[in-house]
């Protein structure tokens, strides 16, 4: 995770410092008013399966070098967030959210972009989550579109 983040130029130094430097009192102003204290969270085997994966990322990135005085904050920021947060997919209720609707600025071009190649580490990352998107049910590979279209997926047609 940390390598394909800093490949394509993030500094998670930086984001972990400015996460740790928000006051608390400023992320319960912003924060929906749901208690989570019982809130069943979907995707996980155990109870506190979510809040253990997250104490561990924060115990890896005090290792990885985070600033050791600011870490608690973090980790108070990150726990007060943990119901965001899910380890596995699963087959949930859909949200209900207004579609989203885009409308372009009048006189907008369409615009072709040429194919990028994404590095190693994020081809991997994407094809094991579109593998659990599967596995969910969640999706399901477009076996009518042909190579040649705009979206296609690469490889074998029908194939992600």
């Amino acid at each position: 995770g940390r390598t394909t983040l800093q490949s394509i130029g993030v500094d998670l130094d930086g984001v972990f410092e400015q996460l740790a430097q928000q006051s608390i009192e400023a992320a319960e102003a912003e924060a929906d008013d749901i208690p989570s204290d019982h809130v069943n969270v979907l995707g996980t085997r155990e109870d506190n399966e979510v809040e253990t994966v997250l104490h561990g990322l924060v115990d890896e990135a005090i290792a990885a070098g985070f600033e050791p005085t600011r870490a608690e904050d973090l980790r108070n920021l990150v726990m007060e967030y943990s119901d965001v947060f899910r380890v596995r997919l699963g087959h949930d209720a859909a949200a209900e959210v207004e579609p989203l609707e885009v409308r372009l600025v009048g006189g907008a071009q369409p615009y072709r972009s040429g194919v990028r190649r994404y590095p190693e580490a994020q081809r991997t990352f994407l094809r094991e989550y579109v593998r659990e998107l599967e596995a969910a049910g969640l999706v399901e590979g477009n076996k009518t579109k042909s190579l040649g279209m705009p979206g296609a997926a690469g490889g074998e047609a029908g194939h992600w």
